[in-house]
């Protein structure tokens, strides 16, 4: 194990957040494993081209329950949002409305 993660963090702040944009890739999880108070995420590029599910990376690291929860996610989110139910993209867009701030 990493001695990052015997550190108790105030706030961890990942630059280039879609690093962690696939929650299985190695960054991810050891970004995930971090213990801290607060998360931020800093990008200038958070959504490439596999969207919903770079979306779920960066939900996954900052822990926004039940977002996080990749069951949830891809029965709340994805799979509605692929199958173009609006709500679901209403959805989205409120929890992004209430976690992102854009300049």
């Amino acid at each position: 194990a990493s001695p990052l993660t015997l550190v108790k963090w105030w706030r961890v702040i990942l630059d280039e957040a879609q690093m962690v944009k696939s929650a299985s890739a190695n960054v991810a999880s050891m970004a995930h494993r971090l213990h801290r108070q607060h998360a931020w995420c800093v990008s200038g590029t958070p959504i490439g081209r596999n969207r919903l599910n770079d979306l779920y990376g960066l939900a996954y690291f900052l822990d926004i329950p039940p977002y996080s929860d990749r069951h949830f996610w891809a029965h709340t989110i994805a799979r509605p949002i692929q199958e173009g139910d609006p709500r679901a993209m209403r959805r989205l867009l409120g929890i992004l409305e209430q976690c992102m701030w854009r300049s």
